[in-house]
C-alpha cells in the first residue's frame, strides 16, 4: 500500500484519507517488527490499534478487510499470539470474504494450528481449501503440500503421499510447490528403503521442469534455484551403497 501511495503521489494524484491511514499503519507495523525491548510490544499494539480502525472502517469491503486482517495476523503472529492471529482468519472465513481470500485464510489458518500442535484441526482445515476452492490453484497446491508434511509427520505416510502427489500431478504449473512436492516424494520412498521410486520422482522432475530451468532468463533462474534447493539427490548419493 506505502509503494502504491507514493506511486500515486509521484504521479501528481490526491490519496483518500483512507489510502494515507493504511499507508500509516504499515509504516507503524514495519517499525514494530523492527523496534527491541520493551518497546516491541509497544509498538506492536500501536499497529494493531491502526489496523482493528480499519478493519472496523472496511467492514463491508470485501477487497480491503480481508488484507487488513491479515496484516493484523501477521503482528499478531509475529509477536507470537498465536491464538489471536487464528481468530483474525476466523474472522475472514465468517464474513463475506471472496473465495481466494477464504481459501487463503484456511491455509494460513492451518499453518497456525499446525503451530499450536492442533494437527487434525490444521488437516481439516487443508482438506477444506483443497476440496472446495478448485479455481484457487496456488492455495491448494501449498495446502495441499502442508496437508502431506502433517501427515508425514504424524506417521500417516500414505495420506502424505496422496497429498504430495496432487501437487506433483494435478498442479504442475504451480512450480514451486510442484518441485517440492517431487523432493519430497523421493524423500518419502527413500524413508522407506524404495531407492528406485525415489529415483524415478527426482526423474519425473527434472523431465518436467530441468529444460525450462536451464534458459537464461528469469523464470529459468527462478527454477534453477528451486531445483537446487531440492534435498533428495544429496539423500540420495548418501544412501549409495
Amino acid at each position: 500500500m506505502l509503494s502504491l501511495l507514493l506511486l500515486l503521489i509521484a504521479a501528481g494524484g490526491t490519496p483518500s484519507p483512507s489510502e494515507v491511514a493504511e499507508a500509516a499503519a504499515e509504516v507503524l507495523a514495519k517499525k514494530a517488527r523492527q523496534a527491541e525491548g520493551a518497546a516491541k510490544p509497544i509498538a506492536i499494539q500501536r499497529a494493531l490499534d491502526a489496523y482493528a480502525a480499519l478493519v472496523r472502517e472496511f467492514r463491508k469491503d470485501r477487497k480491503r478487510h480481508p488484507r487488513l486482517r491479515r496484516c493484523r495476523a501477521s503482528l499478531l503472529r509475529h509477536a507470537e499470539r498465536l491464538p489471536e492471529a487464528l481468530a483474525e482468519h476466523d474472522a475472514i472465513l465468517a464474513g463475506r470474504a471472496r473465495r481466494a481470500d477464504q481459501a487463503r485464510a484456511l491455509y494460513d489458518g492451518a499453518k497456525l494450528l499446525r503451530r499450536l500442535g492442533r494437527h487434525e484441526e490444521a488437516i481439516k482445515r487443508l482438506s477444506r481449501a483443497i476440496e472446495r476452492y478448485s479455481d484457487a490453484t496456488r492455495t491448494r497446491a501449498r495446502a495441499s503440500r502442508l496437508r502431506g508434511s502433517i501427515q508425514e509427520h504424524l506417521g500417516r505416510l500414505r495420506d502424505a503421499e496422496r497429498s504430495y502427489r496432487f501437487v506433483a500431478e494435478k498442479c504442475r504449473f504451480e512450480e514451486k510447490e510442484a518441485i517440492a512436492a517431487h523432493d519430497a516424494l523421493a524423500l518419502l520412498a527413500l524413508r522407506n528403503g524404495d531407492r528406485r521410486r525415489a529415483n524415478r520422482w527426482l526423474n519425473a522432475c527434472l523431465r518436467t521442469y530441468g529444460g525450462r530451468a536451464a534458459k537464461k532468463d528469469k523464470k529459468g533462474a527462478f527454477l534453477s534455484r528451486q531445483l537446487a534447493a531440492m534435498k533428495a539427490p544429496s539423500a540420495l548419493a548418501a544412501a549409495d551403497p
